[in-house]
Parts: structure tokens; C-alpha cells; sequence
């Protein structure tokens, strides 16, 4: 069985990192507070813990995209000694 790659689901073009770190922080500073709904605290709870998901594989697609620039530099790079 083939596993489908699950960074695919995010393009960079439709996802903006910077709104959605925003909208968690948001998030995160409505359920510190004292008062809070419980049934808007669960909502929000719900979309910050997708977006954290989505951040997180952003994060490491980015990551696995620098490896791999860094693996792609090392290869037509000159081997030099120092």
C-alpha cells in the first residue's frame, strides 16, 4: 500500500504562514481568558488545533525543501580544502 504524502495537501500558494500563526496566537490569547463560552472555546480550540497541523507540515515541508537546496548546493559544489 502506498502512503500519500500528507505535505502534499498544502500548496504554498493557498496557504499564508503568517495568517495562520496570527490566527492561533488569536486563538491562544481567547482561551487564557477568565471568561470564556465553553462551547466557543471548543470551536476555537478545534481551528487552532487544525492550524497548528497545518503549520507543522508547512514547517517541515519547508524543511525537507532546504535539505534538500543543501544537498543540491553540496553536489555542484566544488570540493575545496581548507
Amino acid at each position: 500500500m502506498t502512503k500519500t504524502n500528507p505535505l502534499a495537501t498544502i500548496k504554498q500558494n493557498d496557504f499564508n504562514f503568517s495568517a495562520a500563526m496570527q490566527e492561533l496566537e488569536d486563538i491562544t490569547a481567547y482561551l487564557e481568558q477568565a471568561d470564556v463560552d465553553l462551547d466557543q472555546a471548543l470551536v476555537r480550540f478545534e481551528r487552532g488545533a487544525e492550524l497548528a497541523k497545518q503549520l507543522k507540515q508547512y514547517l517541515r515541508t519547508a524543511e525537507n525543501k532546504i535539505e534538500q537546496l543543501q544537498v543540491d548546493f553540496s553536489k555542484s559544489s566544488p570540493n575545496t580544502t581548507d
